[in-house]
């Protein structure tokens, strides 16, 4: 594993339902030769994320103090898991990642549009 950076990041959510994007501050992360996103939720599971999709693309159970720790942990037990690697970028060569690129490329504009809104409006 290569250096680990503080990062501010968009990933898709959901609830009810019902898919949205949720801003999360977590970690990069170089895993092999591309990059990824790394965070844990409020109950200790630490998430990495596809930064093309949003979609959270390995899960684990991590309980460090640290959060850095934690995104470590995650990245370990990554490579323990033998072959992810090598199962996600395969799966990035299909059409239905294709579809979920677009499908996040579509969240992100809808953030940044409603983010220069809140501006131009002086509301959250």
């Amino acid at each position: 594993m290569k250096a680990i950076k503080r990062k501010v990041f968009r990933s898709l959510t959901s609830r009810n339902n019902e898919i949205g994007i949720k801003e999360f501050d977590g970690f990069e992360v170089e895993i092999g030769e591309r990059t990824y996103n790394v965070y844990r939720n409020g109950y200790n599971t630490v998430h990495i994320v596809d930064p093309a999709t949003g979609r959270s693309i390995f899960k684990c159970h991590a309980t460090e103090i640290s959060e850095m720790n934690a995104a470590k942990t995650a990245v370990k037990e990554f490579y323990r898991y033998g072959n992810s690697l090598d199962r996600f970028l395969e799966m990035t060569k299909t059409e239905e990642y294709k579809t979920f690129v677009d499908i996040f490329d579509a969240f992100e504009l809808a953030w940044k549009l409603e983010e220069g809104l809140k501006k131009q409006w002086g509301s959250e």
